[in-house]
């Protein structure tokens, strides 16, 4: 018997290694390292699986309060609601933000609901920066030490964090609920759980969450009448809204007696720009504008009290926001424009932040939602060393977003998944993030988390074409059809577009994906968790639907088409496949879900939103989704002046567009700034 020959097979050659630069060029500049690192983007992915699982318990919770919806995403709008809630309580008993971690941490650390609204307001770096300079207890939050991610990095899993006996007693008594947030969010449904102060008498008035006919704090027709014999004001988020407002008015920045106030003396979205994060001669001429109507000068302030200054203003705006924006819209050139819009998009509420935070939480949960989906939350998902260059291939492409931004900066632009994951860490760095965009890209780029959707699809288009222009490779690679217009729509307006003669850049091998993975590729989905579309208003919600529907068309007929070309040969089968378990980007927002008990994203006054993206501003650039479907690209929604309906030929005034020059100077999307066509 002879012995036969062993059987050879050809092996495969290995895929090419992966080399992860060290530098990075944006701009004419080049960095000394990567702005962000693959470790901190595994901690962020480790806190989006905690919030991810905290919203899992909240869904399938059986909650014994009263009034509370069954709908699983309607009871998740209200434990948010009380999440911003605790975090307001939590705010003034903040200390020194920069002690050592264990020492911060033993007495500073919140509770993860808690630690989940300060990551959504971190991702809104422009209000977030303007905030910490406003309000003052604000300034105690980390900005360059004790940041989110390194208290990942130090505690671990936050689900499992249990404070010690003496952080939970100094929290309860601080804030007066249990560290527990499924016990706090049970306490705070007692009968008395907020107090208001009523704009006409200025005294505290208790106030519910949720009430049988819908009228509590955290509902959308919040409605207190107020008991006191000689007022009977019914309080409502407008009128709360409109006193913050004249509160902030009657702020003398001219008296030294004010410099307690620091800029809180200036009202809220005119002290920061991109050019310039504390703009103090920008906010004191918007402020005395305003204050120089005819209206407000006929009050005399000057001969008025300090004490007496805010009702002697809200008198005169009748308790309303409608009053206060009209009267200040006399008071400043072109009647405010995209100023004034995001002036007044910060006075939606009692609440001292400037942002919407319940709303900015829900939206966020639309991008922790698709991480999870892709797998890349999963604890065990990058241990592997080959794993990892999924997280470097996101660090290089977000370093090459930031230089397409630095070469085109009147843009609106809008990342992928991946890029919008080492965007989102990088922000988390606040003081680092600031000094970084200054430095690379010559301003600060904000990140605005709601933007029209029809605009961001139609931004999304340009992005991919300018990406292919600069860098000679595929912006996505997940085998979603393209969300844009017709060919001939595109290249019409692709012939005013800057950014179609931007030069390339060439080799660029490191943006090219290293491998053929499925959850490689899937990264590069749209990141969508911003698109809005404001359903207050019946003529731009059937806009909305329009274009919805029409988006919708469009892409069924591209994958119609697409298959076709597979079947020819044309198109790699692998590819098209890769789009088949997808969500639709622009199709299917997140909605801030408003109804009787509960009021998602909005709450306040103004409409509510449907969202489900996010946009940045480096002079109006903006993110949010998604991927060509063969790697082809489209012009934009955006022309020379980039914002939404910005230069020659640009925007869509179908979709939340209009005439002006976009959203660039308010550094804000088009449900940021109060719409788009002014701002």
């Amino acid at each position: 018997m002879t012995d036969q020959p062993p059987t050879y097979v050809r092996a495969e050659p290995p895929p090419p290694v992966y080399t992860f630069p060290q530098t990075f060029l944006i701009g004419s500049k080049a960095t000394l390292q990567p702005l962000v690192q693959p470790e901190q983007l595994k901690f962020h992915l480790r806190l989006l699986q905690a919030f991810w699982d905290l919203r899992v318990a909240v869904e399938e919770r059986q909650w014994e309060v009263p009034h509370l919806p069954a709908e699983k995403e309607l009871r998740w709008a209200w434990f948010v609601h009380l999440a911003v809630e605790r975090f307001e309580r939590w705010i003034p008993t903040l200390g020194a933000p920069n002690e050592p971690i264990e020492i911060w941490v033993e007495k500073n650390m919140p509770p993860l609901d808690v630690f989940m609204v300060w990551h959504a307001y971190s991702l809104n770096p422009g209000w977030y920066s303007e905030d910490r300079d406003r309000f003052k207890p604000l300034q105690n939050l980390p900005a360059s030490q004790n940041t989110p991610i390194e208290l990942v990095a130090f505690i671990g899993n936050l689900s499992l964090f249990n404070p010690s006996p003496t952080r939970a007693t100094s929290w309860l008594e601080a804030t007066r609920t249990p560290f527990d947030p499924f016990e706090s969010a049970s306490q705070l449904q007692s009968p008395i759980n907020r107090d208001v102060n009523c704009p006409e008498c200025e005294i505290a008035v208790p106030v519910e969450f949720l009430t049988a006919d819908g009228k509590g704090y955290a509902q959308r027709n919040f409605k207190k009448h107020c008991d006191r014999d000689s007022c009977n004001h019914d309080i409502t988020k407008d009128s709360l809204a409109a006193a913050k407002f004249a509160r902030d008015l009657a702020r003398d920045y001219t008296d030294p007696s004010s410099s307690s106030h620091g800029y809180g003396i200036y009202l809220a979205g005119t002290l920061y720009s991109q050019a310039n994060a504390r703009d103090a001669k920008r906010a004191k001429l918007a402020k005395s504008h305003i204050l120089g109507t005819p209206k407000l000068k006929s009050l005399k302030l000057e001969r008025v009290t300090p004490e007496d200054r805010t009702s002697t203003i809200l008198k005169a705006f009748q308790y309303t926001t409608e009053i206060a924006r009209a009267t200040a819209a006399r008071g400043m050139k072109t009647g405010g424009g995209r100023l004034l819009l995001r002036i007044m998009s910060a006075y939606t509420d009692d609440r001292p932040f400037s942002i919407e935070l319940t709303g900015a939480v829900l939206r966020q949960g639309t991008f922790v939602k698709k991480m999870h989906d892709i797998g890349w939350t999963d604890p065990d998902f990058f241990n592997l060393a080959e794993d990892m260059v999924a997280l470097q291939h996101s660090i290089a492409r977000y370093h090459a977003f930031l230089d397409l931004m630095s070469a085109s900066p009147g843009s609106f632009l809008v990342p992928t998944l991946d890029i919008d994951l080492a965007w989102h860490t990088h922000q988390l760095y606040a003081a680092r993030y600031a000094e970084d965009c200054k430095s690379f890209v010559g301003k600060y780029v904000d990140h605005d988390d709601k933007v029209e959707e029809n605009r961001l699809a139609m931004a999304f288009d340009l992005t991919c074409r300018a990406w292919k222009n600069r860098y000679e490779v595929p912006y996505t690679h997940c085998g979603c059809p393209l969300p844009g217009d017709t060919i001939g729509q595109r290249l019409a307006r692709l012939r005013t577009s800057t950014l179609s003669r931007l030069p390339s850049v060439s080799n660029p091998t490191h943006l090219c994906p290293p491998s053929n993975e499925p959850f490689l590729l899937s990264g590069t989905h749209p990141s969508d968790h911003n698109a809005v579309y404001l359903s207050g208003n019946k003529a731009n919600q059937k806009l909305s639907d329009i274009n919805r529907h029409m988006r919708s068309a469009k892409v069924k007929k591209r994958r119609e088409r697409d298959a076709e070309s597979v079947r020819k040969g044309k198109l790699d089968e692998q590819r098209y496949m890769r789009g088949e378990g997808h969500d639709t980007a622009f199709l299917v927002p997140v909605p801030m879900y408003v109804y009787g008990p509960t009021a998602g994203c909005v709450g306040g006054c103004g409409a509510a939103f449907t969202s489900g993206g996010c946009a940045a501003g480096a002079g109006g650039c903006s993110v949010g989704a998604g991927c060509g479907g063969s790697g082809g690209c489209g012009s934009g929604g955006c022309g020379n002046g980039g914002g939404c309906g910005g230069g020659s030929g640009g925007g869509d005034s179908g979709g939340g567009g209009g005439g002006g020059s976009g959203c660039g100077s308010c550094g804000s999307g088009c449900g940021g700034c109060g719409g788009c066509g002014g701002g």
